[in-house]
């Protein structure tokens, strides 16, 4: 579900949107397999998180910006010196 949720065909710099969006359908298809096999009980699992998906993602999308906002406000300290490079990195991945 964390892949699906942070896998944004629309991100910066992304050359395929195709492959992005195979790749989605892919683990979206693996994570149906995956609740049907180990929530069998509750049927609607996966119509349930596909409901969530879209506030999700909108979610992380808003904290993302938050946090490169914060790196740039103060990188004089170390550990915004860390965040700032994982950041910078999910944006060229």
């Amino acid at each position: 579900m964390q892949a699906i949720i942070l896998l944004n065909s629309d991100s910066f710099g992304v050359k395929s949107y195709e492959s992005v969006q195979d790749y989605l359908a892919e683990l979206m298809i693996c994570l149906q397999t995956y609740l049907a096999q180990v929530q069998s009980h509750d049927s609607q699992k996966f119509a349930k998180l596909l409901l969530i998906l879209p506030e999700l993602k909108v979610i992380v999308n808003q904290l993302l910006k938050y946090l490169f906002t914060l790196v740039l406000d103060s990188s004089e300290n170390e550990t915004n010196n860390l965040l700032a490079e994982m950041i910078e990195a999910k944006a060229r991945h």
